[in-house]
């Protein structure tokens, strides 16, 4: 019997709020770290032996572009038929890796002291994608008080009908999409907007000063991306002002293979034991609400949040307020989306969401409602 409390929602994450994120070994032996955008890997760094460092674009029309990287002690690397620094001199020792029109890579023959630390990969003159030759990173992992979150509108739509299926009940890509406005106030001057997300494609993002009426778009001159510490930092051109309000929308997707036991941020598990049909919960606790939505992932950091959620007729929802209304999705014949009332005040890892077929019971004694697979209710397990 599998039984969902819609607060806990299934299994703890267990995280320490302080860890940077592990990569995993691909099949080329370098440990990777992705969004969906973007691919950065590397070698285990051993002083004195071989490092690599690679960083892929995915995307139908992605270029490369000039293919470049920085070094932990800031030199410029330009990455051509040789590996060039800033001064337009040979760097004796590192060669091209893997150069080509979606991938830029080197290969430093003899890792000294000098390459461990910070390397960045710049692509397209616009984006930044950092990677650590540490693998356990313990500084900087705190998000800058600059900004405070005043609401978040949140919608969630994930994939009803998964097609990997190993053995009946037990898929294990986890495939949805998503938008989220946040609603935030500038602290203090500055040009940086940083912010949690961590295993999502980030699709479309717009920044718009909402202090007045005018709702002044904000152009965007660098994205920089440091998975390891699951951070997105935009750079505006315009310098966000203190006692100033912003809004930061973006849209979002995940098509993640997490195998079978990653119950975390926004997932699917099995309705009911061993059926072909997977309901979907959602998993905040402790640093897994930006697996979910990107946000400000801190618990210091509270908001009210509107959350709309997505499904087709043979599921409902549920969230943390009482439902406000169901409106037919845009687009899709036989979707709904069910719009949630404003939440109190709260950190974003407590935001719940559940798509599920359940049915509910009733107490007789106070206003609880228990939701169960409907097979365990008849059987009195509910």
């Amino acid at each position: 019997m599998i039984v969902h409390m819609l607060l806990s929602l299934f299994l703890l994450a267990g995280a320490n709020a302080l860890d940077s994120k592990d990569g995993y070994l691909g099949e080329d032996d370098l440990m990777h770290w992705s969004n969906g955008n973007f691919d950065i890997a590397r070698s285990p760094f051993i002083i004195g032996g071989e490092l690599i460092l690679v960083s892929t674009v995915f995307s139908e029309d992605g270029a490369w572009g000039p293919c470049m990287w920085t070094t932990p002690d800031g030199d410029k690397w330009y990455v051509e038929e040789e590996v060039t620094n800033s001064n337009g001199d040979k760097v004796e020792g590192v060669e091209v890796f893997l150069l080509g029109q979606d991938t830029c890579g080197i290969k430093i023959a003899v890792a000294s002291k000098e390459h461990f630390g910070g390397w960045v990969c710049t692509y397209s003159g616009i984006v930044h994608v950092s990677i650590n030759t540490e693998d356990s990173l313990s500084t900087g992992l705190r998000l800058p008080e600059t900004f405070m979150p005043l609401h978040y509108d949140v919608e969630l739509i994930p994939e009803l009908n998964s097609t990997k299926e190993p053995y009946p009940g037990q898929r294990t890509v986890h495939k949805f999409t998503g938008s989220v406005a946040m609603t935030v106030d500038a602290l203090v001057d500055g040009a940086v907007f940083r912010f949690h997300s961590d295993e999502l494609t980030l699709e479309e993002i717009d920044v718009f000063d909402v202090t007045d009426e005018l709702n002044q778009h904000l152009n965007i001159s660098a994205i920089d991306l440091d998975f390891q510490r699951t951070f997105v930092s935009l750079n505006v051109e315009t310098t966000f002002k203190a006692g100033s309000q912003y809004k930061i929308i973006l849209k979002f997707a995940a098509n993640l293979e997490r195998g079978l036991y990653f119950n975390y941020g926004f997932y699917h598990n099995p309705c009911s034991d061993m059926t072909d049909k997977h309901c979907w919960f959602t998993q905040g606790e402790s640093t897994n609400a930006r697996n979910a939505f990107p946000c400000l992932d801190e618990p210091g950091f509270k908001a009210t949040f509107n959350v709309k959620v997505g499904r087709n007729d043979e599921y409902h929802s549920l969230s943390n307020m009482p439902l406000k209304e169901t409106v037919p999705m845009e687009g899709r014949d036989g979707w709904f989306v069910d719009v949630y009332d404003t939440s109190v005040q709260m950190s974003p890892y407590l935001v719940a969401v559940a798509v599920t077929d359940y049915k509910p019971i009733k107490s007789a004694t106070d206003n609880t409602t228990v939701w169960a697979p409907k097979d365990d209710i008849d059987a009195g397990r509910g």
